[in-house]
């Protein structure tokens, strides 16, 4: 009997740690690796971790202080600081990405700008309040739409604010603009220029409109009135998706004008 007893003992203890292990090797998320950043258990170079967009085809990446970001794969997102934004104006910074991307691919890459590259008051550190972040963004957004039309451009301009995410789907927990501050994470507001489209939802990956059939996944037209300021746009809406069932939600308000 004793024999059968420790048996099944060790057995239960093999299975134990095979759970144990297994649990172990889940890779860092990019929410927790940012917020080791956060907590100063990075190394100094590292400025923050975004997280993946299944909307945007965008990996996981971390950003560094040289203006820099590398993809999870070992790819670059942003190359070093090689258009020297920060060196510009605001109106100047906008412009040269918005002629860049329409010249290299950009677009199809879902090249992003994000506002702390425009100017350095709208970095993380520099932030007495997110609502800043919401000031800043609607203002890059506007300068990028008068660029547009100055240059005779036929792309959509879009504005991303990313959202604090986790394991679980959220949905829309916010009503007002300083809800909506809340909820930002750390990653600044970013602008995209995309192909414009009278059906966004044509523009999706096939994997999103497969979550978004099955209720896995969430996009919501939004009054843009939440901003509780005029702004120019065709589209406001709610997004909420992921990569796969083992890895967190991206959530994100976009506009789109």
């Amino acid at each position: 009997m004793k024999s059968k007893e420790n048996q099944t003992i060790r057995k239960d203890s093999s299975a134990e740690g095979a759970a144990s292990d297994s649990q172990a090797k889940k890779p860092t998320s990019a929410n927790q690796m940012d917020r080791q950043v956060e907590l100063g258990q990075a190394p100094e170079s590292v400025e923050r971790v975004d997280g993946a967009d299944p909307e945007h085809h965008e990996q996981p990446h971390v950003h560094f202080s040289d203006g820099s970001a590398l993809n999870k794969d070992g790819t670059w997102r942003h190359p070093p600081d090689a258009e020297g934004l920060q060196k510009q104006t605001p109106r100047q910074a906008i412009e040269k990405w918005l002629l860049t991307v329409t010249r290299n691919g950009g677009i199809e890459r879902f090249d992003d700008l994000h506002i702390d590259k425009i100017d350095t008051n709208w970095k993380f550190k520099a932030l007495k309040s997110k609502s800043i972040w919401i000031d800043g963004g609607l203002k890059a957004f506007r300068i990028a739409l008068e660029l547009r039309q100055e240059h005779g451009l036929s792309y959509a301009v879009l504005l991303k604010f990313s959202l604090r995410s986790g394991e679980k789907i959220r949905g829309i927990d916010f009503h007002s603009r300083d809800e909506l501050a809340a909820q930002l994470n750390r990653t600044p507001p970013s602008l995209y220029l995309i192909d414009a489209v009278e059906n966004s939802w044509a523009r999706l990956p096939s994997q999103v409109r497969e979550d978004l059939a099955r209720g896995t996944a969430i996009r919501k037209e939004l009054n843009p009135d939440l901003f509780e300021t005029p702004v120019p746009v065709k589209k406001c809406y709610y997004s909420e998706n992921r990569y796969s069932a083992d890895e967190e939600y991206a959530r994100a308000v976009y506009l789109e004008g």
